[in-house]
């Protein structure tokens, strides 16, 4: 079975890369859309990954393929008769790029405000975006009352609440960062920009 499955992978998958530092891993997988109702707006917009045990996947990491990238929300091995045989996960289609940067108040020798700084911390990494919908807010009682936006994208150290994020050419503020949903992953909840 371990034989079939590799075979499977390599000759009938695609070219993937998983992005990381140093290194990004280049591959092969399979890639397929979930089975069920495509009106469920959660199944359309995941796919279904089969990738070689040597790619090491972990939630939250960043698969491309192609054009298409797909942020990892699980990964786990896939075990035959007590012996793993490949990786299976599930991925979220990304449709957007955030950025995020952050604006502070510089100051003089006086402590009188001179001017301001602004600081990049996130530059057009692919992420997951959803505009929040009156059945969200019934499904999930933690969205805050606020949020207009939940994006879905790998975790990034430095986000902090009330930085500025750009998605889509729109400007919103940061009001909530989940590192635990997703681990590996970050959520984010953002409102509209006012500042």
């Amino acid at each position: 079975m371990t034989d079939w499955k590799y075979k499977h992978i390599v000759n009938d998958g695609i070219d993937i890369t998983i992005v990381r530092t140093p290194t990004n891993y280049t591959g092969k997988a399979t890639i397929s859309r979930f089975k069920g109702s495509y009106s469920d707006y959660a199944v359309q917009n995941r796919r279904l990954m089969n990738l070689l045990l040597e790619s090491n996947l972990v939630t939250g990491e960043m698969v491309t393929a192609g054009s298409e990238s797909y942020l990892t929300v699980v990964s786990k091995k896939e075990n035959v008769q007590g012996t793993d045989i490949s990786i299976i996960a599930h991925g979220m289609l990304c449709n957007a790029a955030l950025m995020v940067t952050r604006t502070e108040t510089d100051y003089d020798e006086n402590g009188n405000p001179s001017g301001e700084t602004t600081t990049t911390i996130i530059n057009a990494a692919p992420c997951r975006a959803d505009q929040v919908t009156y059945r969200m807010r019934q499904e999930d009682s933690g969205l805050l009352s606020g949020t207009v936006l939940l994006v879905y994208a790998a975790n990034i150290a430095g986000i902090a609440l009330l930085d500025k994020a750009v998605v889509m050419d729109k400007s919103y503020r940061v009001d909530d960062v989940d590192l635990l949903k997703y681990p590996g992953a970050m959520v984010l909840q953002l409102s509209v920009w006012t500042g």
